[in-house]
């Protein structure tokens, strides 16, 4: 039996070699990886026929058998999507990529093996339309080379292990009823074309469906088709698309294929393609790639290669691109059809914003006298170990280098107007807390991740009572935000009365009533301070000027009702109509006050005088009259009216409605020795010219008074 292994050993190495050389002829290769099973693809978005990029292109990278996307990004300021794909095996991954732009599908299908470049080439025309009122149609589609310069021409064979192009075509229902487009075999075409895919709206349908619905209203159809290069000739195809709609319509949109394939020559063309590295480069840092295969002899005889050098953007610009090899003395090279010529490059950036530089080739065919240019455009990423920024409401302020300490930002945090917060009323379901929200920015050109410890230092005992945060940790990306928490939950008015006379405490200013913390925010090499105050106050609020019409009333003017209630604290009315628009119950299922008057009926003619009823299931047990002819200008004085209301309480409250005058300040009850005051500026009675024959009171109310 061993000499049956010893044969059946190379037997299973020559298989193997053999697949392998099979896929690595189908793969698409540009660069050697650093990383086994990571591969960079640079997708590049281009205009046909000039070639220009697209910046803000949403490119997609998706599983060939499943169409699961897996990968995503966007086109660059200069048409360039850089992406990073991990576990990609030795023989390749089979992935489509994808993208969309102005009713435009455009994709490509690969075996991804090492580190490459894919251009999508996208027409500056726009899409076909159609509508179920007009079904016919003409449009055609040509296929193009998607490296520069952009040809109708496609040369035998290649791409080299693929040997077919694809190309996308599009329309859109832009009508306001559904396409529906039956998949005849004759729309599949015969070769050397073929269809590929088919999607409604950027998602992926089967090619194999009896028919696809396009959906009204800018919906939009891609049809995507493949041709065949490994004959020469020129082909043409017309695809008779049948649309119809549900309602009987019935059209052809006529789909003209193009493809003109050219046997090899020995005349070469001047050429642009691109190569990148994903490795974020810092600045004063380098880079040295791998193999990166820059130029492939795609013609019939051999080549003479000869290095011009690398070109910056602007002359006399000092290179960040050096070649380190073959080095210059070893051209000029020589290769034969097929052959590659690798090189291996330094990427050395000075600044974050990197230039624009090119790798410029001689190409010059053996027995032609006109030689080409070959520019590879280098692609690198570059990044700088900024300091992260903090990003407060209305500011974004850089961290400081260690081991600098920065004077660090103040805030007050604050619910009201007046910069305090009131105590908590546990009773009224008053927990007043004020809650911030910051971030840290990693900012994009950073090189690695931030990990930021969030360290606090309260004044006091009662500080770090009352201030929560969280998290005490972030780690952040480059380009992306952390957030973080920072509460405070005020006292009750009996623990803050505490607070209030704790001698430890106690300097007789408005410091009694601060609570502070201070926040580091430390990365190990950066820093920023945060310093947060919050000032309780027991003295209540006061609500902007309110007008509140009578719930139910309906007039010849206002034939709906109102349906308005008030509850205290808040800085509107609230209007409670059922959901689907009818008027809301009565009593009102929710507030603290309303308005009423005698007849709601839309006949009743005014004058009706209001009555202002505490809410049945609200938080009010009584209503008194506190004050008559009282000034507006002394009620708008808040902590003089809460004092005197101390000096001087209700003594009885009632549970009925009231009919209130101007210059009343009418008492509420809530709960347990809780009320609010209530100012009357003005009571309509519907005789007003402004008032649409409306009842109603103006108001202005200062909630809460605690412990009364």
């Amino acid at each position: 039996m061993k000499p049956h292994h010893r044969l059946l050993k190379p037997l299973f190495l020559t298989i193997s070699a053999l697949l392998l050389l099979i896929f690595a002829q189908r793969c698409m290769q540009t660069v050697t990886p650093a990383n086994p099973t990571t591969r960079t693809l640079t997708v590049l978005a281009r205009l046909a026929p000039d070639g220009a990029l697209i910046p803000g292109v949403t490119i997609d990278v998706a599983e060939e058998r499943s169409g699961e996307k897996f990968n995503t990004a966007v086109t660059n300021s200069e048409g360039a999507a850089i992406l990073r794909l991990e576990n990609i095996p030795v023989l390749g991954r089979n992935i489509v990529v994808s993208a969309r732009r102005s009713g435009q599908e455009q994709r490509i299908s690969a075996l991804l093996c090492n580190d490459t470049t894919i251009t999508l080439l996208f027409s500056n025309q726009s899409p076909a339309t159609a509508t179920c009122a007009r079904l016919g149609g003409v449009d055609s589609l040509r296929f193009r080379t998607n490296t520069l310069p952009v040809s109708d021409s496609l040369i035998q064979n290649e791409p080299t292990g693929i040997g077919e192009y694809e190309r996308c075509w599009s329309f859109v229902n832009s009508g306001s009823d559904t396409v529906l487009l039956p998949l005849s075999a004759q729309i599949r075409t015969s070769p050397p074309f073929h269809l590929v895919a088919a999607s409604i709206n950027g998602r992926s349908l089967s090619i194999n469906a009896d028919t696809l619905r396009v959906p009204p209203t800018s919906g939009v159809l891609s049809l995507c088709y493949a041709v065949s290069t490994a004959l020469a000739g020129d082909f043409t195809s017309e695809v008779p698309l049948p649309l119809l709609c549900k309602s009987g319509e019935r059209g052809i949109f006529r789909l003209r294929l193009r493809a003109l394939v050219v046997a090899r020559t020995c005349e070469c063309i001047s050429s642009e393609t691109s190569v990148s590295i994903s490795e974020r480069v810092p600045v004063g840092g380098t880079h040295e790639s791998g193999n990166i295969a820059v130029y492939t002899n795609q013609l019939s005889c051999p080549v003479t290669v000869n290095l011009i050098g690398i070109r910056t953007a602007q002359s006399g610009q000092q290179a960040e691109w050096s070649l380190i090899e073959p080095l210059g003395s070893s051209f000029p090279q020589t290769l034969a059809p097929g052959a590659r010529l690798a090189v291996r490059l330094r990427f050395a950036p000075r600044s974050i914003s990197s230039q624009t530089e090119r790798l410029l080739l001689e190409v010059r065919p053996q027995g032609i006298q006109n030689a080409c240019t070959v520019a590879v455009r280098l692609n690198g990423q570059v990044c700088r170990n900024d300091c992260p920024l903090l990003l407060t409401q209305t500011a974004s302020i850089p961290f400081v280098e260690l081991p600098s300490m920065p004077s660090g930002v103040q805030e007050l945090l604050s619910s009201r107007l007046d910069g305090n917060i009131f105590v908590a009323v546990p009773e009224l379901g008053m927990m007043t807390s004020v809650v911030r929200t910051y971030s840290v920015l990693n900012p994009s050109t950073s090189c690695t991740v931030v990990d930021v410890n969030i360290t606090p230092t309260f004044s006091d005992g009662y500080s770090s009572r009352f201030f929560t945060l969280s998290p005490r940790t972030l780690r952040i990306l480059p380009g992306e935000r952390g957030f973080f928490q920072v509460s405070f939950t005020p006292p009750d008015a009996a623990t803050f009365a505490m607070i209030l006379n704790d001698p430890a405490r106690r300097t007789g200013t408005i410091a009694d009533s601060s609570f502070s913390v201070g926040i580091e925010l430390n990365t190990g090499t950066c820093v920023q301070r945060l310093w947060l105050s919050a000032r309780v106050s027991n003295v209540p609020d006061i609500s902007p000027i309110l007008n509140l019409r009578a719930y139910r009333q309906r007039t010849r003017l206002k034939p709906q009702e109102e349906n308005e209630v008030y509850i205290f604290g808040e800085q509107s009315r609230r209007i409670l109509r059922l959901p689907n628009g009818l008027p809301g119950l009565f009593p009102p299922p929710l507030g603290d006050v309303y308005v009423d008057v005698t007849n709601n009926d839309s006949s009743a003619r005014p004058p009706q005088t209001p009555t202002l009823h505490p809410v049945p299931s609200g938080r009010v047990s009584g209503i008194a009259l506190w004050r008559e002819n009282y000034a507006e200008q002394d009620f708008d004085n808040v902590t003089q009216t809460f004092r005197a209301y101390l000096v001087s309480p209700v003594a009885a409250f009632s549970t009925g409605g009231v009919r209130p005058l101007p210059g009343q300040v009418y008492a509420f009850r809530l709960g347990v020795g809780s009320v609010a005051l209530l100012y009357v500026r003005r009571v309509d009675n519907g005789t007003e010219t402004n008032t649409n024959g409306q009842s109603g009171v103006e108001f202005r109310a200062i909630y809460p008074i605690v412990g009364r």
